[in-house]
């Protein structure tokens, strides 16, 4: 996932367009939880365009495209359940290649 792709994916969350709101409504957690979710996106794109904090972002990224793919499965009838997948591929060699980077900035590196 570019950081493209997660502000293509923020952007209409934050400014709560209609094709937000209709999947935030189906699972009824309340635009609170659209705008949250959106900072996060918001969050790990801008994460992704930071050296340091590649890693953590797209590890971050790739925990709520989990999520996603699980609200997907049970609250929208696994209507396009698949697409997470195909951000957390890319995500996925990013933040395996980041791995000593982002084990040093947590502290976990020996």
């Amino acid at each position: 996932m570019r950081s493209s792709s997660a502000l293509a994916s923020a952007l209409p969350k934050l400014l709560a367009l209609p094709a937000a709101t209709t999947v935030f409504d189906a699972i009824d957690w309340g635009h609170w939880f659209m705008h949250l979710t959106g900072l996060v996106e918001l969050a790990g794109a801008i994460g992704l365009l930071v050296g340091r904090l590649t890693g953590p972002a797209a590890t971050a990224l790739i925990v709520l495209l989990v999520f996603a793919f699980l609200t997907q499965l049970t609250a929208m009838h696994g209507e396009n359940a698949g697409t997470p997948f195909l951000f957390m591929v890319p995500l996925s060699v990013i933040a395996w290649s980041r791995r000593a980077e982002t084990a040093g900035l947590l502290g976990l590196r020996r």
